[in-house]
C-alpha cells in the first residue's frame, strides 16, 4: 500500500464521510503548484477598521493592508453584538433594548466616563480595569460576569469598546494610577472594630 499525502486529517475525515474519492493523493499526483499572483493583482483599498473584509493571514505580509488592530476591532464587534448590545446599545450609548428595564443604567461608552477604574478621577480606565469588570461583573447591578469568555474575545471587545470614545487615544496618556493603601496593622483590633461599629 502506497503512502498517501493529505493536507489535514480533518479534510480527509470530511471527504470520507461525504464519500468523495481522491481527496488524498500522492505528492506526485497533486499536480503543479498554483500560480501566485504578482504585485499587479488587484488589492482592495485600505478601509475603515470595521469595513475590512474577513480574512485570515497565514504569513506576515500575506495581505498587504493587514492591520492587527483592525482585525481585533472586527472580532470585538462580533463579541459586543453577541453579549453587550442588549444593554449597552448598538452605538455604545447605554440605550440597548434591555436598558429601560434596569435599575442601574448601563455605561455610556461614548462619554469616556467610567466608575470602576484604578486611575485618578475623571480619567480613562486601564485595559486591566475593563478586563476585571468583564471577567468579574459588578455586584448588585445588572452587569454580569463573563469569566468563561475566551481571553482573545475579552481583549477584542475591550478594543471595540474603546473605539466608541473618539478621544481615547489622545487622553489615555493623561491618566494616573491611584495606588490602594495597605490595610493598617491593627485592622482587627477590638478597639478599632468597636469604634467602627
Amino acid at each position: 500500500m502506497s503512502r498517501l499525502w493529505c493536507p489535514g486529517l480533518a479534510a480527509a475525515a470530511v471527504a470520507l464521510a461525504l464519500g468523495v474519492s481522491g481527496a488524498c493523493a500522492p505528492p506526485e499526483a497533486a499536480g503543479p503548484a498554483p500560480e501566485v499572483a504578482g504585485d499587479t493583482a488587484a488589492v482592495p483599498p485600505a478601509a475603515d477598521p470595521l469595513e475590512y473584509p474577513e480574512w485570515e493571514t497565514l504569513e506576515p505580509g500575506e495581505y498587504r493592508d493587514y492591520n492587527p488592530r483592525a482585525h481585533l476591532v472586527q472580532r470585538g464587534k462580533r463579541v459586543y453584538e453577541r453579549y453587550c448590545v442588549g444593554c449597552h446599545g448598538e452605538y455604545g450609548d447605554g440605550r440597548g433594548p434591555a436598558a429601560a428595564r434596569l435599575q442601574t443604567q448601563p455605561r455610556d461608552f461614548t462619554r469616556g466616563i467610567y466608575k470602576f477604574r484604578s486611575t485618578d478621577s475623571g480619567s480613562l480606565p486601564l485595559d486591566q480595569d475593563l478586563h476585571r469588570t468583564i471577567s468579574e461583573g459588578l455586584n448588585r447591578v445588572s452587569m454580569p460576569a463573563f469569566p468563561l469568555l475566551p481571553e482573545n474575545d475579552k481583549v477584542a471587545v475591550i478594543e471595540y469598546i474603546k473605539a466608541f470614545y473618539p478621544r481615547w487615544e489622545q487622553e489615555k496618556d493623561d491618566r494616573l494610577i491611584v495606588p490602594v493603601p495597605r490595610a493598617p496593622a491593627d485592622l482587627g483590633d477590638a478597639v478599632r472594630v468597636a469604634r467602627g461599629r
